[in-house]
């Protein structure tokens, strides 16, 4: 018998026209010892003389799979939250290991910004491509490095048939998603800026 511990690898690209590296950390999330973590991650960041760290993840919510998925991005850096238009954190409480990397760059002057993108909590096992494009979008958006989000779409056409399907065979699913749409669509209008504000 042999233990095979969960990896973390970090890869690096060469330099971009756009002028810009990119390092990005694979791997998973740690149960335990997040300081160390958190620790190491910094090291990353400050070795590589990163401009900015963007950590991204996906949520259970209450989320129709038949919109676009809405990606919630903040930075505690106010000139990186102006700048992008970014929300700055609220929330105060428990933490997961998000949060103590935020606190551990916040304390270094690194700036970082948090993504955070909803799924479908009917669909949360399978794996979102539809989740996984907006993220990239909202990356590239930030970084200015293009992510190929466009090269999913024939996945996520294929992940929202999938999904389809099995709502269409649950009929509780079924009558649920169209209180979901609408809430989303009404959540959508509010959340749309004023003439003023364009």
């Amino acid at each position: 018998r042999t233990i095979v511990w969960p990896e973390n690898t970090v890869h690096a690209n060469d330099e971009t026209d756009a002028g810009r590296e990119l390092v990005l950390l694979s791997g998973i999330e740690p149960h335990y010892a997040w300081r160390r973590f958190s620790d190491l991650i910094v090291e990353v960041a400050q070795h590589t003389g990163a401009q900015v760290v963007v950590t991204l993840g996906a949520m259970p919510a209450q989320v129709p799979h038949s919109r676009m998925p809405l990606v919630h991005a903040s930075s505690a850096n106010p000139a990186i939250a102006q700048r992008f238009g970014l929300a700055r954190p609220r929330y105060q409480g428990i933490t997961g290991i998000v949060g103590t990397l935020q606190a551990a760059l916040d304390h270094l002057d690194i700036p970082a910004i948090s993504m955070q993108v909803g799924v479908p909590y009917y669909a949360a096992g399978a794996q979102n491509w539809k989740a996984a494009a907006a993220l990239l979008r909202n990356l590239e958006h930030v970084t200015g490095i293009s992510t190929g989000h466009g090269l999913l779409q024939e996945r996520v056409t294929e992940w929202e048939q999938l999904v389809d399907d099995s709502v269409a065979e649950n009929p509780e699913a079924s009558g649920y998603l169209p209180h979901l749409e609408a809430e989303y669509d009404r959540q959508a209008t509010e959340q749309l800026p004023s003439s003023d504000d364009l």
